[in-house]
Order: C-alpha cells, then sequence, then structure tokens
C-alpha cells in the first residue's frame, strides 16, 4: 500500500475516534462557520428560485473586484482583509495570481484556479453581502 494510502486510512481512523467523542493526540479541530443561505436570501429580498448571480467580475486592484449581479446591481467588493489570512488565500496575495479571476458559467461564484490545480472561490451570496457592508460603512464614514 502506497504512503499516501496509509495515511488516508490512519486519518480516517483518527476521524471516527473523535467523532465518537475520544480524543485523538495531535489532531486540531477546526471550527468553520456556515453561514445562514436562508437569512442572506431574506436580506437580499431574493427567492429561493433566485439566488444572487453575478453576470460580470473584473478585478479593479489587487483584492478588489468589480461585480455586476443578474437584477443591476453594481458593487465593489474588498477581499484584501479576507484573502491577507489564512494559507487557503496565500496563492491570491501574489497580485498576478488575483489577476486571474474566474466567474463561474451560471454566476453563482468568482473563482480562481492556483498552480496545484485546486479551486479557490467566492460564493454570489457572500460577496453581495460583503459588498453591500462594505457600501454601508463606506456610507457612514463618508457622513
Amino acid at each position: 500500500m502506497s504512503k499516501f494510502g496509509k495515511e488516508l486510512i490512519e486519518s480516517m481512523k483518527q476521524a471516527t475516534k473523535h467523532c465518537s467523542g475520544r480524543r485523538v493526540r495531535g489532531m486540531r479541530v477546526t471550527k468553520v462557520e456556515i453561514p445562514d443561505v436562508k437569512a442572506i436570501r431574506r436580506s437580499l429580498r431574493m427567492s429561493r428560485h433566485r439566488l444572487a448571480r453575478i453576470v460580470t467580475a473584473e478585478r479593479v486592484i489587487h483584492g478588489v473586484l468589480k461585480l455586476v449581479f443578474a437584477d443591476g446591481y453594481e458593487c465593489v467588493v474588498d477581499l484584501r482583509p479576507i484573502i491577507a489570512h489564512g494559507t487557503i488565500f496565500t496563492w491570491l496575495q501574489e497580485p498576478n495570481n488575483f489577476r486571474r479571476v474566474q466567474l463561474e458559467k451560471f454566476g453563482h461564484h468568482v473563482f480562481w484556479i492556483d498552480d496545484k490545480g485546486q479551486e479557490i472561490d467566492f460564493g454570489a451570496d457572500s460577496l453581495r453581502r460583503d459588498a453591500e457592508k462594505q457600501a454601508e460603512l463606506h456610507g457612514l464614514a463618508a457622513s
């Protein structure tokens, strides 16, 4: 059996042990906050059948995207605070990599393919929510 296969089996054993409530030495547990999609849709006044869809996405400067949504909403969203943290975003911290932003064919997310072929993406719902929050903060700061 390959080294990868052995490591995979061992990690599955550890996961099973953890799920049964037992402690696993050396295991690091990361809790991921799952957004309330229903609340997001309600705040955007969108039905379940009309999810946020992006029709255009373009880089403004490094870490900042200009987006146009299917309902006509145009915005600029600053992703720099997000991509500055976390190893998954390390690849996007390089300006030439960030330039390679792509739009998923149905407009449900923007994404990048890193050098290892892994996809890094941001969903349309969360981008819309973040853009609206940022616009509100800019409005407050300007007043």
